[in-house]
């Protein structure tokens, strides 16, 4: 991106996705406006790497820069203490998720999860939230078939001007990718789509969704390791 008046319109068009995403992360010990600056630095940063030619859109590219320079900054600021409650009660989560991942072939509504539990469905909002910005866990949902977890930070992780290589190779595989493949993983990672809407969209249910998205990332994988 060469103008500076191009800038300055995709500054002033994404700079509400670094406020939401400064909100998401706003923790106790963590400030506001610290995650804010991190987040148009790196919203900067984005603008002096995009290339249109290589199929990513703006938005999507700068979620990555943006989201991934915020996780890092609270990475190494964090001072949250989990206690052993919540830690136990997640890890109880992420088994039950695999569990009614591989029965359903869909990933588990928080509603389900506390059911399964015997929980209040709040108590289980509440932990994830907690861990998730905590950054004591991934931030992203997990896929799980046939007892492979599979996540998009596995191929991607966040951007950063020493990973660009990567981050090329990691576009390159998506661009192998069908069309619909392609939109559902744009939607799912990063427009944090839920698989409910994401159904709607392409016209089929949150179990296809399940299908289509386990075979994208099986295929993103294959092409990154062949």
């Amino acid at each position: 991106m060469n103008t500076v008046e191009t800038k300055e319109a995709a500054v002033s068009d994404l700079k509400n996705m670094v406020i939401s995403l400064a909100h998401k992360y706003n923790i106790k010990g963590i400030d506001f406006e610290d995650l804010y600056q991190v987040g148009m630095m790196e919203l900067l940063n984005a603008l002096e790497h995009y290339d249109k030619e290589k199929g990513s859109s703006l938005s999507s590219f700068a979620y990555i820069w943006i989201k991934g320079g915020m996780l890092k900054y609270i990475r190494e600021n964090n001072t949250i203490k989990i206690s052993k409650d919540i830690i136990n009660l997640n890890r109880n989560i992420n088994n039950t998720i695999e569990i009614l991942t591989q029965n359903n072939m869909s990933n588990p509504t928080n509603e389900e999860i506390a059911l399964y539990l015997g929980e209040d469905v709040e108590v289980i909002n509440k932990a994830r939230m907690v861990m998730e910005r905590a950054n004591v866990m991934s931030s992203d949902e997990e896929i799980v078939s046939d007892g492979k977890t599979l996540n998009i930070y596995d191929y991607y992780g966040y951007e950063d001007p020493g990973l660009n290589d990567e981050y090329m190779d990691l576009n390159d595989a998506v661009k192998s990718l069908t069309e619909e493949e392609q939109k559902i993983i744009d939607m799912k990672f990063y427009g944090n789509y839920s698989q409910e809407l994401i159904a709607k969209e392409i016209g089929t249910n949150q179990v296809g969704v399940s299908r289509k998205l386990v075979k994208a990332l099986g295929k993103l994988k294959s092409n990154l390791t062949a």
